[in-house]
C-alpha cells in the first residue's frame, strides 16, 4: 500500500475488468515465447481476450488491415554475438514498414529495448523509422534490469 501512496495511484482502478470490446493480438515467431504469453495472460485473467499466434514480421500487412492496430507494443531483441547491427538494422526496417501499414493514423508503438543508442542511431539512417517519432521516453525495470521504453506516433 505504501507503494501506491507514494506514486498516488488508486490500486482499485486495476480491479475492473476490460472491456469485452477490447481486442488483443500476440505474435511472435518463437513459440517459446507464445507458451509464456499464454502463461501471463492466464495469470492476468486475460487469456479469453487474446488471440497468440506465431508470425514473422513480414506477414503482419497479411494477417492485419491496413490501419486496423490502434497500438502495438513490442520489446526488440538486443544487440548480440547473434545479432548484429546489419540485423537489428534489417528488423527496424521490416518491423517500421509493416507498423506503418498495419497501424492507426493516431496509433502509437511502445517498445521496450535494452539498449536506446542505437535505436536512435537508426532514425537517422532507415527512411521507414522517420515516418514515426518519438513522443516518450522513460525508463522501466524488468526484475533488477533497467530497461528504456520509447513511445512513438505516426508523422
Amino acid at each position: 500500500m505504501w507503494f501506491s501512496k507514494v506514486l498516488h495511484i488508486d490500486a482499485k482502478q486495476f480491479d475492473n475488468p476490460l472491456d469485452p470490446e477490447v481486442k488483443i493480438i500476440a505474435y511472435d515467431r518463437l513459440m517459446n515465447f507464445m507458451q509464456a504469453t499464454k502463461k501471463n495472460a492466464q495469470i492476468a485473467g486475460v487469456n479469453k481476450l487474446i488471440y497468440i499466434s506465431r508470425a514473422d514480421i513480414e506477414w503482419l500487412d497479411t494477417k492485419q488491415e491496413e490501419k486496423s492496430i490502434d497500438n502495438i507494443v513490442t520489446r526488440m531483441p538486443s544487440l548480440s554475438k547473434t545479432f548484429d547491427k546489419k540485423g537489428a538494422e534489417k528488423l527496424y526496417k521490416e518491423f517500421f514498414y509493416q507498423a506503418e501499414f498495419i497501424l492507426a493514423d493516431k496509433g502509437k508503438i511502445a517498445f521496450i529495448i535494452e539498449n536506446d543508442e542505437f535505436f536512435k542511431e537508426c532514425l537517422g539512417r532507415i527512411k521507414e523509422m522517420q515516418k514515426f517519432k518519438i513522443t516518450e521516453e522513460r525508463e522501466v525495470m524488468q526484475g533488477k534490469r533497467m530497461l528504456k521504453m520509447i513511445v512513438m506516433k505516426k508523422v
